[in-house]
């Protein structure tokens, strides 16, 4: 029964965790991403109308540029990793996959510390 409970729980878990997964990777385009960060600005600022209109404009104009360079990061890191993996044997390749996970889990786990601080308040210093 213990093992049954124990199954369930970590099936539950591991749904949970995809579906967090999923919400995360949702791409939103640079006018949402500049939409919510001038709201969100807004809501601690107080804008007049025309100064959200101004930010809007710049959150925007940096949205579009990251996006771009987001791109840009994404196949210069693509073609690394092919460059990589020919140099590189199995067990090697299997090695850097891991050492890319810890550190994947360890900048997670940095990320959702920095959301307790924010939530609770604290600055951090």
């Amino acid at each position: 029964m213990k093992k049954l409970m124990l199954t369930a729980a970590l099936f539950i878990g591991l749904i949970s965790l995809a579906n967090a997964q999923q919400k995360m990777k949702e791409h939103k385009s640079p006018e949402q991403r500049a939409e919510r960060m001038t709201a969100m600005m807004d809501q601690k600022l107080h804008f007049t109308a025309d100064q959200k209109t101004k930010v809007y404009k710049i959150n925007l104009d940096r949205a579009k540029k990251m996006e771009k360079l987001m791109k840009e990061h994404k196949a210069l890191m693509d073609e690394s990793k092919q460059k990589m993996d020919k140099v590189l044997t199995d067990s090697q390749r299997k090695a850097l996959d891991q050492m890319k996970a810890e550190r994947h889990q360890k900048m997670k786990e940095h990320w959702q510390k920095g959301k307790k601080w924010e939530k609770e308040g604290k600055s951090k210093q």
